[in-house]
């Protein structure tokens, strides 16, 4: 009988699944503020959640962007500002006992090259060993496996990486009489990945603040887009002006928009 491999990617957030033995316990994003030619150091703590000893594997993929909502993995060192080739781990395989808690350490070591500015990562696919399920399909038995994509961002030269952040698209959709939604694409054209939010404040002819709405922070890399939704609810008709900004932690990125709701 052929057997197929179906992989669970858990990428932007973390629960602690019932059916996975191996758990990330710190967290699916490791940022470092790196210098070149200095060696930097992480860990990534797992634990094995299950009743049994469990087998992990944990390998290096690239984390593929652009500005048409895709982002997929591919072999390490695909694109030219891969970490992966900078990063190391202290094991590739090992068994956790049931309940045992492990520190999987890495080392990061860039180049002493003054041209290398921006940000830089790759992910650590971490893969536990026991299938959590099974189906079958027209003969085929297809196994699922829980994998977690552990991104790693490297921030080289600090003080000059200055972000470069686009409203790339603006546009309002409703979906009932009394909701609407802003719908935003941001570019990152800058050297440098930026952790982004954005912020939606309405005012009405008379300058007066009638609401604000934000969305939660996204992590926007060098040459890529994100999308944000902003919700407004229970604004009368009318015309009203706003003010967008995208708030990245060091200053304001803002612009003006008309919102008609008819």
């Amino acid at each position: 009988m052929k057997k197929a491999i179906l992989f669970l990617l858990f990428i932007t957030t973390f629960s602690f699944f019932s059916f996975a033995k191996i758990m990330v316990v710190n967290g699916l994003t490791h940022v470092h503020e790196l210098e070149t030619g200095v060696l930097a150091s992480g860990k990534i703590t797992l634990k094995n959640v299950g009743n049994s000893d469990e087998r992990f594997i944990v390998y290096k993929n690239d984390l593929m962007t652009d500005c048409s909502n895709n982002s997929n993995f591919a072999p390490a060192n695909t694109h030219p500002r891969s970490l992966a080739k900078w990063v190391k781990t202290n094991v590739d395989e090992r068994v956790l006992r049931a309940g045992e808690e492990y520190e999987l350490l890495y080392e990061i070591q860039i180049p002493n090259d003054s041209s290398l500015r921006g940000s830089y990562w790759c992910v650590f696919m971490v893969e536990g060993d026991t299938p959590i399920g099974e189906e079958k399909k027209m003969g085929v038995t297809i196994s699922s496996k829980a994998r977690y994509a552990i991104q790693v961002v490297g921030n080289v030269g600090q003080n000059e990486n200055q972000p470069l952040l686009n409203f790339d698209n603006i546009d309002l959709k409703s979906p009932s009489d009394s909701v609407r939604i802003v719908k935003v694409k941001v570019k990152n054209d800058g050297k440098a990945s930026v952790r982004t939010k954005l912020i939606l404040d309405i005012v009405n002819g008379n300058g007066e603040k009638l609401a604000t709405t934000e969305s939660a922070f996204r992590r926007i890399y060098p040459n890529a887009c994100a999308e944000y939704e902003l919700m407004i609810k229970n604004l009368p008709k009318g015309k009203y002006e706003g003010l967008l900004m995208a708030d990245y932690g060091q200053d304001l990125f803002a612009t003006n928009v008309d919102i008609d709701i008819k």
